[in-house]
């Protein structure tokens, strides 16, 4: 049903909603999670990660060889979301594909954590890879 309707603008109300966020805070939160997480797991993780080059960061991706690390996590109380998975459906096993979908786990780093979290978070990790 949308698809047909032209673009709108934002209500009044979003606009101000939006103009109270600290934009430069959230942005220099997550740049220091990230940061605190690379420090700390940088070494254990399989993915090669350019830490410089990283703008503002919406997870911290850790490439583990263990494909359960995902579930283990989310056993120990942290959240972390579930990308494509219909990709281990459609892909060959140990394909590329198939290994980042498996086995790659999105870190939490949002502005709602700090040092004392991702600590929590670096350690757990640690704990089983």
């Amino acid at each position: 049903k949308l698809s047909n309707e032209p673009l709108k603008t934002m209500s009044e109300v979003t606009h101000r909603l939006l103009k109270c966020i600290d934009y430069q805070s959230i942005k220099d939160i997550r740049k220091k999670n990230f940061n605190l997480l690379a420090e700390n797991l940088g070494e254990k993780n399989l993915l090669d990660i350019d830490v410089g080059s990283v703008e503002v960061p919406m997870v911290f991706p850790f490439l583990s060889i263990r494909d359960d690390l995902h579930e283990i996590l989310i056993q120990e109380k942290i959240y972390v979301a579930t990308y494509w998975p219909e990709v281990i459906k459609k892909v060959k096993t140990g394909s590329i594909e198939y290994r980042f979908s498996k086995n790659l786990v999105p870190l939490p780093i949002d502005q709602r954590y700090g040092e004392k979290e991702m600590l929590i978070i670096a350690d757990k990790v640690l704990q089983y890879v």
